[in-house]
């Protein structure tokens, strides 16, 4: 398994946490802009 270095994680893990993340931020933008 493939991990991230020095700490562990499983790099499909960490890249499904990371597009979570941008999934989440993207939401959060459109919402502020829709706001406006």
């Amino acid at each position: 398994v493939k991990t991230l270095e020095g700490q562990g994680v499983p790099l499909d893990q960490a890249e499904a946490i990371t597009a979570a993340a941008i999934t989440h931020q993207s939401k959060i933008k459109a919402k502020v802009q829709n706001s406006q």
